[in-house]
Parts: structure tokens; C-alpha cells; sequence
């Protein structure tokens, strides 16, 4: 075999090499990553998300009646479909006429870092000042979320800023929020939003007619 054979066979033995490598990466980045509020598309639940035990301590938006219909909402402040719901979730809890309350819990998110973290810890952070039903609606109106918008936002809002800054760097809180992301993954909760509606989960985004048909 001469030079110029033995060369273009090393030159096809690359290409091959080359286009399975980047298939194989292809093929792991698809099934490992997904945005967020959204699902693995090529990844089967073996179970269904079922609801951890609700604490007295989560906050709670809504009617305060004790025979209020309850529902928990698993959501993420960086989530484009919970953003999307959030304005209709809001009227449906605000109509006085309505006897709705929401139970509200930290989604599941890959990123664990306290930049992303940060908007689950500001809104432990007021409520630990009794400022949840404030924090809430104003994380979700922010575009930008970071340490200089969410501080911002409860200033905005009155909150007593060396506590809530105190609060911010507390990594008690914030492994406190990965601890129950944890929680929610063992539950099978894997997307955000996801919605409990009398113990039946409810998973994407949810239009208003939809909502206000689970929530009679």
C-alpha cells in the first residue's frame, strides 16, 4: 500500500472516528440536559410524582379559610412556564369570591450553584419577615435575576435589608432549599410546574380555563 493510500484510509478512520464522537455527544447531551420547566423528552417515569408531606411551615398564598381548597404548586422563579401561569395562578388566588389557597414548594433544579439558588433563598428570606405574598409576585416580575435585582425588589418592598441580607448568606437556608429539591426528587418531581390538585400532580403549564377547572 503506498503513502497516498495509507493516508486517505487514516483520513476516512478519523472522519468515522470524529462523526461517532460527536453523535455519542449528541445523543448523552439530549438525554441528560432539558430546560428547565420542561421534561427529558426521551426519559420514561417509571412512577408518577406523588406529594411530600406539607409543612405548617411552607408559605401559603390565598384564601386563609380553613375549608379552603388547597393545592401545591412545585415551581422555579427562572422557569418560563411557571412565569407564563403565575399571572393567571395570582387572579384565581386574589378573587375574593373565590375560597382558593396555594401551598408553594421549591422545583427540583440542576443547577445547585447559590446564583440559581438565590430567588427560592430571597423568598425564605421575606418570609421569614412575613413578606412572602410580596416577594413572590415581585421574583417573578423581574427579568433579570440576580443578587442586585432580588435585593432591589426587597427594598422595594420594605423589608429590613441587614436582615435580609444576613438571610441571603445564611447557607443554612440555602442548603435547606436543596435538601427539599432533594426531597422533591424522590417524590418523582421532576419538572416545573408542577401542581397538586387533591393529591393528583398535574405536570407543564396550565392555561387559566384549566386552572380554574381543577381548582372548583
Amino acid at each position: 500500500m503506498d503513502t497516498q493510500t495509507r493516508f486517505l484510509w487514516a483520513f476516512v478512520v478519523a472522519l468515522v472516528v470524529l462523526g461517532g464522537l460527536f453523535t455519542w455527544s449528541t445523543m448523552y447531551r439530549h438525554s441528560n440536559t432539558f430546560a428547565i420547566g420542561t421534561r427529558p423528552t426521551d426519559v420514561q417515569e417509571t412512577l408518577p410524582p406523588t406529594l411530600p408531606p406539607i409543612r405548617a411551615s411552607d408559605p401559603r398564598l390565598g384564601s386563609k379559610q380553613a375549608n379552603a381548597v388547597e393545592f401545591v404548586e412545585f415551581g422555579d422563579y427562572r422557569c418560563l412556564h411557571c412565569r407564563a401561569m403565575t399571572p393567571d395562578l395570582l387572579a384565581i388566588l386574589s378573587d375574593s369570591t373565590r375560597n382558593i389557597r396555594m401551598v408553594w414548594r421549591e422545583a427540583p433544579t440542576q443547577d445547585q450553584s447559590r446564583e440559581n439558588l438565590l430567588p427560592f433563598v430571597a423568598a425564605r428570606c421575606a418570609q421569614a419577615q412575613n413578606k412572602f405574598e410580596e416577594m413572590h409576585p415581585a421574583l417573578y416580575q423581574l427579568s433579570t435575576l440576580n443578587e442586585t435585582t432580588i435585593t432591589e425588589a426587597a427594598k422595594n418592598l420594605k423589608l429590613n435589608m441587614t436582615q435580609f441580607q444576613a438571610c441571603l448568606n445564611n447557607v443554612r437556608v440555602l442548603e435547606s432549599v436543596q435538601s427539599d429539591q432533594q426531597t422533591a426528587i424522590a417524590a418523582h418531581i421532576t419538572s416545573a410546574p408542577t401542581i397538586f390538585v387533591k393529591g393528583q400532580p398535574y405536570i407543564g403549564l396550565l392555561d387559566r380555563s384549566q386552572l380554574e377547572s381543577l381548582l372548583r
